[in-house]
């Protein structure tokens, strides 16, 4: 940015001032992306990338419900659902929108509700969704 004001004045040989402006900019970032890394390990500052557990194996699930009209959940703000503790609606789909439920959303008949759970709990929450 600082290489523009002297195109911006008329400074003679702006230019000239610009490209090596660019170039000294380009090198800097090239040197410092590439031994960034090297040095972190030098210093014994370099975090390894973490090993996620996949869902099943840490027993949890992912499970989506669609709301079935007269439900338990049909009209009802998810606060007052009842759902466990260790359950997350993770996702609201209401036609073609997208929303991340809050505890007022109000839960509708057709909604297509994704939820984070543990897996022995899958079966409580679909009863609350489909009857």
């Amino acid at each position: 940015i600082l290489a523009i004001f002297p195109l911006l004045y008329g400074v003679p040989q702006s230019e000239k001032i610009f490209h090596l402006t660019f170039f000294v900019v380009m090198v800097s970032v090239l040197v410092q992306s590439t031994t960034l890394p090297l040095v972190a390990k030098w210093l014994g500052v370099l975090v390894p990338p973490s090993k996620g557990e996949a869902l099943p194996q840490a027993g949890s699930d992912i499970i989506e419900v669609i709301v079935e009209p007269g439900s338990r959940a049909d009209g009802k703000m998810v606060v007052n659902l009842g759902l466990p503790s260790t359950a997350l609606l993770v996702l609201l789909r209401r036609g073609e929108a997208s929303y991340v439920p809050r505890g007022s959303t109000i839960v509708k008949a057709e909604d297509q509700i994704t939820i984070a759970t543990r897996k022995q709990d899958g079966e409580d929450l679909t009863k609350i969704f489909t009857s």
